[in-house]
């Protein structure tokens, strides 16, 4: 057993410098109910990589859209992505009203230089995120956070990915386990059923050769009602000069 206030996956955010970037999230527990917000705080914090110092370098508390449905959005505007590139770590903090923490992501956003840069003067608001995860709690601990639609942002959750991978893999072997026993079955069958044609062409043979040898011995024995008919009637070939077999002694004789 492993016990862990650390979120399970570690999630990767790509985003390109100098634009504008926001995200929605839910808070459900694992009944998919809303969890009610109301007094606590959602934060996001952004760190500089290690080689560049480690510092801070965001620090955002989310906007409570709806408190009692668990609704938190967070807004970046292009000036707060004004760095330069590289793989910033990241983390997102639920702080309860009583003053628990919980670490609700944990990740790094891959930050990609482009050559626009005017945006960084200008800023958003109101605005209606496309991206959006739902985060599900149980007796505050994360148990697991879904991307549930995202348009122009990759986000990538390892941990689900692999979890869904071994599960496919799982469904492959039942079905290969499921062809072998088919397989098997139907060799069993194939062999049963030759088995069976084999048993069929014996008793056949048998019964032929049974068959044979009951004639041969009613030829043989004359006082049976086969051997003496055949026999008369031989005789009367024999004596009859004009049958077949009367022309062929007669002929053998003569010569």
């Amino acid at each position: 057993m492993a016990l862990s206030n650390s979120p399970r996956n570690h999630t990767l955010i790509t985003l390109e410098a100098c634009k504008s970037f926001a995200f929605g999230m839910k808070f459900r527990d694992t009944r998919r109910n809303p969890l009610d917000l109301t007094g606590a705080e959602v934060r996001l914090v952004v760190a500089q990589p290690q080689h560049l110092g480690g510092a801070q370098v965001i620090a955002r508390d989310a906007t409570l859209l709806d408190a009692a449905l668990g609704l938190a959005q967070f807004e970046l505007q292009a000036d707060d992505l004004d760095l330069v590139e590289g793989d910033y770590p990241f983390a997102v903090v639920l702080e309860t009203a009583n003053g628990y923490s919980t670490l609700v992501l944990k990740g790094s956003i891959d930050l990609r230089s482009n050559v626009e840069t005017e945006s960084t003067a200008r800023t958003y608001s109101g605005v209606n995120p496309s991206t959006n995860m739902a985060v599900f709690l149980e007796e505050g601990n994360v148990v697991n956070v879904v991307v549930e639609n995202v348009d122009g942002l990759s986000v990538i959750v390892e941990d689900r990915i692999n979890d869904f991978t071994e599960e496919m893999d799982a469904k492959v072997e039942i079905v290969d386990q499921l062809t072998d026993t088919s397989t098997v079955a139907a060799t069993a069958a194939a062999a049963s059923a030759s088995s069976a044609a084999s048993s069929a062409a014996l008793a056949s043979a048998i019964a032929l050769n049974d068959a044979n040898a009951a004639l041969q011995g009613a030829i043989e024995n004359p006082s049976s009602p086969l051997g003496g008919s055949l026999r008369e009637a031989i005789a009367d070939d024999v004596t009859d000069p004009g049958s077949q077999i009367g022309t062929a002694l007669t002929d053998t004789f003569a010569l």
